[in-house]
């Protein structure tokens, strides 16, 4: 929480809204010792006749239990709705109106007063009130503190209110902050900033100590990610950068970013990346649920609270019992070490000479391998759970960037050559494609092939589902039928470590000298699975994790 304040944004837009007009008195403005006058008109579309609504005038900053001293000044429209009330003073004020027949409400922002002057307020019209509901933190003072709306008659104390504290007959709209105050103390925080609120509808402010909160929309229907089914517990990834998200009201490395669902459960959360000085950040958050062909489908975000510490765990984003045994972000600025996002700690490691380095990737920061010597190795997964039946269920993927076509082979990841593998290759026609293989106990290699393009990111993902094959390239199936080929000699080995990069011992190939098949370009978010991904989960992860995210909206105008 922090010192009361409007949000710029808000106020660049009220301001567009609400500016006044100004007419010098000496031109027919009127007032008695030259102090302002604001008039203006209120209607009610449901009632022609709009008598009887009480109008206050209200300072900007106005708290209803502390600051008796300031004036708020009342009056009635007449017949046709107008009104005319004279400020006590320049500076800026708010005004609040109720139409006592029917109970509706509205709150008119930023008015500007000017001595000498007659402010002219935009025609408004009255509606419907809703509720807002806070769920009260542990520490409140029942006794002395209250919620207010600052520069509104909106207030109410905690009292003996219980968990949640209901305030009703608020007039609809934005706004810009909600704040706990105290009796008798000048002890103000904010528990929300830009607080939507809608005729006839509760809403409903959890995590109060979280002075922001941000709806998102997950958009799955045709014109989003455009996946029919349903997914099940997927890490989507969210993005953030300047045009949705103020990084200076979080805390410096994000330690202060929550997410939940619409019913308040917090949900699991990994932090990949978080640059303020760049203004971005590359977040993934666990849904149970990511359903199909749904634009209503939605999140919270929360941040803004400056006491609480991280609650990153990718262990619990990436959890083994969800299917995933390997996720390498590959975004490590630091060391030697590629840190593995599971709880198996299948970190790689590589020789100094040998490390490739870190540029912009698909999600945050990559890595960067020569074709030369540059490799990533996971020691001590030769027998471990990246090992599949042959006929197993399993899943790898990984986004690649190919710097050139040089008709040379170039291993993606593979947890050995005669197991399985991801590989550019120009086998068997000299064409450049990517492939899927897998190694089988009667010496055939079963293959999936697809046409390669360099200097352009595309996620490459095979999975394997039995007996059946399948090549997916950005989403979409490129080859089901797999083609098999004999290799005399060589029997199917599961002793090797997983590699990202090249092969862990060399293998006798055309067109490469020196048999390890080291990868030339960027790879980034490596993953094997021990499930076989359905067609909707792989068009998910490239819809979601293209640099044009089709799946995560973010509305900045929607926040809680």
């Amino acid at each position: 929480m922090g010192i009361v304040r409007f949000t710029a944004r808000w106020i660049a837009g009220i301001s567009l809204l609400y500016t006044c007009s100004t007419s010098p008195l000496s031109e027919g403005g009127g007032s008695r010792g030259g102090n302002p006058v604001i008039v203006g008109m209120i209607a009610d579309t449901s009632d022609s006749k709009a008598s009887v609504i009480s109008v206050s005038l209200i300072p900007e900053n106005y708290n209803p239990f502390n600051d008796s001293l300031k004036p708020v000044i009342t009056v009635s429209t007449d017949s046709l709705g107008r009104f005319s009330i004279t400020a006590p003073d320049s500076g800026t004020y708010n005004i609040q109106a109720y139409k006592i027949s029917n109970g509706k409400r509205l709150v008119h922002y930023n008015i500007k007063a000017v001595l000498d002057s007659t402010c002219v307020v935009p025609t408004d019209t009255v509606r419907k009130p809703g509720t807002i509901r806070i769920a009260l933190p542990e520490d409140i003072d029942l006794n002395n503190d209250f919620v207010y709306v600052p520069g509104t008659l909106i207030a109410k104390r905690v009292a003996e209110a219980g968990d949640t504290l209901m305030i009703d007959s608020v007039p609809p709209g934005v706004f810009p902050a909600l704040c706990f105050g105290r009796r008798n103390s000048t002890y103000s925080s904010i528990i929300r900033h830009d607080v939507s609120v809608h005729p006839n509808q509760i809403t409903t402010i959890r995590y109060p100590k979280w002075s922001y909160c941000q709806k998102i929309t997950l958009n799955t229907t045709s014109s989003g990610a455009d996946i029919k089914g349903n997914v099940y517990g997927f890490p989507i990834l969210v993005r953030l950068s300047e045009n949705n998200f103020d990084f200076s009201t979080a805390q410096s490395g994000g330690e202060d970013i929550r997410f939940t669902n619409t019913r308040g459960n917090l949900l699991p959360y990994e932090i990949e990346q978080w640059e303020p000085s760049i203004q971005r950040a590359s977040i993934w958050v666990k849904i149970d649920t990511v359903y199909g062909n749904n634009n209503t489908q939605s999140i919270l975000m929360y941040w803004g609270n400056a006491i609480t510490g991280d609650n990153s765990k990718s262990t619990e984003v990436f959890d083994t019992a969800a299917g995933f045994q390997g996720v390498w972000h590959l975004n490590q600025e630091n060391g030697n070490q590629i840190k593995d996002a599971t709880v198996n700690g299948y970190n790689g490691s590589s020789q100094d000479t040998s490390l490739p380095k870190n540029v912009n990737g698909i999600i945050g920061l990559c890595r960067s391998f020569d074709g030369i010597d540059d490799f990533i190795s996971m020691p001590n997964t030769a027998k471990s759970s990246l090992n599949f039946p042959e006929n197993g269920y399993f899943t790898i993927s990984a986004w690649v960037n190919l710097d050139t076509l040089d008709s040379t082979p170039h291993l993606i990841a593979a947890k050995g050559y005669d197991q399985y593998f991801l590989r550019l290759t120009y086998f068997p026609a000299g064409t450049p494609v990517w492939e899927f293989s897998k190694f089988n106990s009667n010496s055939t290699w079963q293959t999936c092939t697809t046409s390669a393009q360099a200097n352009q990111w595309a996620l490459i993902t095979g999975v394997q589902m039995g007996s059946k094959q399948i090549l997916y390239i950005n989403g979409s199936v490129a080859d089901s039928i797999p083609n098999t080929y004999q290799a005399p000699g060589l029997t199917r080995n599961t002793s090797d470590d997983f590699s990202i990069g090249k092969f862990q011992h060399i293998i006798s190939l055309p067109n490469d000298t020196e048999g390890y098949c080291f990868f030339r370009g960027d790879i980034d978010e490596v993953r094997i699975d021990g499930k076989a991904r359905s067609a909707d989960w792989v068009k998910l992860c490239y819809m979601n994790q293209r640099t044009d995210d089709r799946l995560v909206v973010f509305n900045i105008q929607d926040l809680e």
